[in-house]
């Protein structure tokens, strides 16, 4: 399992560090540093809480309890990336336009339709690794095309609402 949270901190930092990166040409003031810790942080988080149903279930003695379990953990898994950004953004000149967050279910979804269909009992760790890594870069790379497109309509809406305080969209 620590190999794996491993895994799922690189992944956060890889995509916050190359968010950070585009997000720094248009909002100056964004600390990157912090931007990054808490896109691994979060990540790390929700690859946890992914694997915690898996890890708790079988030791309940009550299907329902598991269930609950999951649905709880899922819940946490799709808050943690938007909030630890929104943490960070909030911050920063672009907070009164800071409301809406893409949806990582969606990423779940890819994870979930790569990896499950292709896991088997009886498969050697390293295939299955394997299985789950190239599940988790196109998880990531979802994730990463979702944010980029929320962010993009944050920062119109930011511009937009920066032209109209100032006047310049007036004619």
């Amino acid at each position: 399992m620590p190999l794996l949270l491993t895994a799922g901190a690189a992944e956060g930092a890889l995509l916050g560090a190359a968010q950070a990166h585009v997000l720094r040409r248009v909002l100056p003031t964004m600390p990157s540093r912090h931007w990054i810790a808490a896109t691994a942080g979060a990540a790390c988080l929700a690859w946890l809480l992914g694997m915690l149903p898996g890890v708790v279930a079988p030791h309940l003695q009550s299907r329902l309890a598991a269930t609950v379990l999951a649905i709880l953990a899922g819940i946490l898994v799709l808050l943690s990336l938007g909030t630890a950004q929104w943490r960070v953004l909030r911050g920063t000149s672009l907070s009164p336009t800071v409301g809406s967050q893409p949806r990582p279910q969606h990423a779940l979804a890819v994870f979930g339709a790569v990896a499950t269909p292709l896991w088997h009992t009886g498969q050697s760790i390293l295939l299955i690794a394997s299985i789950g890594a190239w599940a988790g870069l196109l998880m990531a790379a979802t994730v990463a095309a979702m944010t980029g497109l929320a962010l993009l309509h944050l920062l119109k809406r930011h511009t937009a609402a920066g032209r109209a305080r100032t006047g310049s969209g007036l004619r």
